[in-house]
């Protein structure tokens, strides 16, 4: 019989990456993102939702990561979004508001409707 292999695909990857967060394992579910992100699942390149996916890995249940000082993290995922040329979307303005909140973070909180507003993002 021949050997079958599994190959690795956006959607799978989005789904470990949503697993990772729903269990408050944000380092695993950014190193998953980090992973398609450097081209090692070819069938699995990286979208707006796999970064989304791994956004609200830093929200973390009842216990928000932000509170623990990691809210610099999300920051850097939604840049690394730009420059992987991917656009945000609700869900990451929405995410990142959440995020920016519960960080005391209220002036970035405010100015993602003026980035919305710019990128046509309604």
């Amino acid at each position: 019989m021949p050997e079958r292999r599994l190959c690795a695909d956006t959607p799978s990857c989005n789904a470990a990456i949503s697993a990772c967060a729903r269990a408050r394992r944000w380092t695993q579910a950014t190193y998953l993102l980090d992973l398609m992100l450097q081209g090692r699942y070819p069938e699995a390149p990286a979208v707006t939702g796999s970064f989304n996916a791994a956004l609200t890995a830093f929200l973390g249940g009842g216990e928000l990561a932000s509170k623990k000082g990691r809210w610099p993290l999300a920051v850097f995922l939604s840049q690394e979004m730009t420059r992987s040329a991917l656009l945000p979307d609700k869900i990451t303005f929405s995410t990142l508001a959440t995020v920016y909140a519960a960080g005391n973070k209220a002036s970035m909180a405010l100015s993602l409707p003026t980035q919305m507003k710019k990128l046509r993002v309604e």
